[in-house]
Parts: C-alpha cells; sequence; structure tokens
C-alpha cells in the first residue's frame, strides 16, 4: 500500500457514515447523490467542485505536485489534452491521492450530524479506493457507450472550454478519446480488484438504477 494511502486509511477508519459514488462520465453519479439527499437526508460532499473550487487554495507545490502544476497554467485543460495517454492517465491516478489527502482533512473536520455522501467524480481508480474504504461504501458506476456519448452532446460548457483552444477541434476529439479510455480503464480495475460495477444503460429508468443504489448500500 501507497505510504500516503496507508495514513489516510487510518484516519477514514474511525468515520463510519460516508458513502461513496465513483465511475465514469455521464453514469448518473451526481443525480444519485441529490437523490439520497432528498430521500434519505444525506449531506453531500461534491469533490468535482472542490478540485475547481477551494482545492485551489489549498494546493501546496510539496503536498500536491502534479495538480499545483496543472493549475499554474493559463490554460490548464489544453495542457493536459496535449499530453499522451500514458501521461494523461499517470496524471488522474496521481491526482486522486492528491485529492484524498484533502478530503480526508475536511471529512475530520466536518460536522457530521448526518451521512455524507462522496460525490467521487474526480476519483477515477478503484484499485486506489480499494486499499482504503470498504468495498460495500463504494458504489463504482459506469455509463453505456451510447449513454456516455449523448451526454457530452449537450455537455455546451465543455465545448466552450474548447474553443478558446488553439485547435478546438482536435482538443475536443482528444477530450473524447481520453474520456472513452478512461472508462474503459475504470472497467478493467474494478474487474482486476474484483470490485462490482453497475453499468447504467440508455434503456434503465433512474430510479431502477437508483433502486440498485439502495440495495447495494443496504439503506
Amino acid at each position: 500500500m501507497h505510504a500516503r494511502l496507508k495514513k489516510y486509511k487510518g484516519k477514514l477508519d474511525s468515520i463510519n457514515e460516508i458513502y461513496w459514488i465513483c465511475g465514469g462520465s455521464a453514469a448518473g453519479k451526481t443525480t444519485l447523490c441529490k437523490i439520497l439527499q432528498v430521500k434519505y437526508s444525506f449531506e453531500i460532499y461534491d469533490i468535482n467542485s472542490h478540485v475547481d473550487g477551494d482545492y485551489n487554495s489549498r494546493y501546496t507545490k510539496e503536498k500536491h505536485p502534479v495538480h499545483w502544476r496543472f493549475v499554474q497554467n493559463s490554460q490548464p485543460m489544453e495542457w493536459l489534452l496535449n499530453k499522451s495517454w500514458e501521461e494523461y492517465l499517470q496524471f488522474n491516478i496521481k491526482t486522486n491521492i492528491e485529492y484524498i489527502d484533502l478530503l480526508v482533512v475536511d471529512m475530520n473536520t466536518i460536522d457530521r450530524k448526518r451521512n455524507i455522501v462522496v460525490d467521487g467524480g474526480e476519483l477515477t481508480v478503484p484499485s486506489m479506493l480499494a486499499e482504503i474504504i470498504p468495498e460495500d461504501r463504494v458504489f463504482w458506476t459506469k455509463a453505456s457507450e451510447k449513454l456516455r456519448l449523448k451526454a457530452w452532446e449537450s455537455r455546451s460548457w465543455a465545448r466552450e472550454i474548447v474553443q478558446t483552444f488553439k485547435e478546438p477541434s482536435k482538443s475536443w476529439e482528444k477530450w473524447m478519446e481520453y474520456d472513452r479510455k478512461l472508462s474503459k480503464f475504470i472497467k478493467r480495475y474494478c474487474r482486476s480488484c474484483g470490485v462490482e460495477l453497475h453499468v447504467r444503460e440508455q434503456s434503465h429508468s433512474f430510479d431502477d438504477f437508483f433502486e440498485s443504489l439502495t440495495k447495494y448500500f443496504e439503506l
């Protein structure tokens, strides 16, 4: 186990009220979290909003060197998409450790009067979370390829980002390619770790998908 992960496991072991929803893009993670909030009064910890928000003032060159370098760029996403797939994947793996570092600090200071569900949009490494979180507390999900592509078609905010890049069309194609590969990476590592992966198909109703979540978490 990575030395830092061992430290985080010790801190998270003392907190029993945290549930995690992680996986690929367009898999319904945020919607599932919002339904848990409404039906079961869960408090949502949206890691995406923290990564793009308050974490920015908390990254340090010493403890979070990978993401610290990322945010030093005037066009961070363009800088990242100029990297090879292997470099892009390593960026995700290394930043996952850095995000967990800040998340653990928050989990040990937050007032936990309610159960917490982590919307783990940026947490994409099943083997890493398997080392620090009980399997029955993490719901890994993946969208079918048709559903993933349909969701990205409606994400105008992403299109607007790449329009500011030097080569918008090329950057968009690469973003979609890397997102597809990351989804496959999650599937492969869930299988290798023996972790159950819940695939959301376009034909599935969200009520049925949410029911599979509640059964998994035994709520």
